[in-house]
């Protein structure tokens, strides 16, 4: 959402984070959260404030965010080992 204009608007790409033992990935309705305990699937449009994992009702959007979250990580390293460059 544009805080500013209050205007809904779309990624144009996905968001990663990542920190520590913490991943993250993040669309424009799903989050997928990792961290060396727990993998975990919100939806953001219907749950806001990420309380009820959906992870087991939605295996096809795990999995694929998933890889790509793998991808992110992996591309992260490669940055800080410079190979990337």
């Amino acid at each position: 959402m544009d805080a500013w204009n209050e205007k809904l608007t779309e990624r144009s790409s996905l968001i990663g984070f990542l920190s520590g033992n913490q991943k993250a990935l993040i669309d424009n309705r799903y989050k997928l959260y990792q961290n060396s305990e727990t993998l975990e699937l919100y939806d953001l449009l219907s749950d806001p404030y990420e309380e009820q994992d959906i992870s087991s009702k939605h295996p096809e959007t795990l999995n694929e965010m998933k890889g790509i979250l793998e991808g992110f990580v992996s591309s992260c390293q490669k940055s800080t080992e410079g190979d990337d460059y």
